[in-house]
Parts: C-alpha cells; structure tokens; sequence
C-alpha cells in the first residue's frame, strides 16, 4: 500500500472550514490510522498572482463589447 498522500482540493482558491478542519484535521487524522501521511498544498488566498488574474477578468469584463459582458454595467471608477 501507500505510505504518503499529497491533496490538492482544486475546488477551493482559499482556505475555507472544509479545507481547514476537513482536510487538516479529519482526513489527516484518518491517514494516520491508516499509517499514512498526509500533506495538503497550501491555498492561493491573497496570492498576488491570483488577485491580478481576478482583476484582469473583472477589468475584461467592464470593456465596452466584451465576451461575456454582463448583464450590468458598473461605472469605472475616474
């Protein structure tokens, strides 16, 4: 059998409960049963990668005839 186990929870961008106590506390104490280890790769939270990816498809979508435009147009501040 296996002896380590690393997880990534690809559903969540930032650490939430289920990530922290599930994950953390839950699934880590169930692999120690098992005898295994278990590592979870950290979150992106307040990476600075991903609040600029955020703010170009925020910034894309307030562009006059974008894909995707939505439905409410928000004034861009001056």
């Amino acid at each position: 059998g296996h002896r380590a186990l690393f997880l990534q929870p690809i559903g969540f961008l930032c650490d939430t409960v289920e990530v922290l106590y599930d994950i953390d506390f839950g699934f880590r104490d169930f692999a120690a049963r098992q005898g295994m280890v278990l590592w979870r790769a950290g979150s992106l939270n307040d990476s600075p990668t991903l609040i600029a990816a955020l703010a170009d498809v925020g910034r894309s979508r307030l562009e006059p005839d974008a894909p995707g435009k939505p439905l409410v147009q928000i004034a861009k501040p001056e």
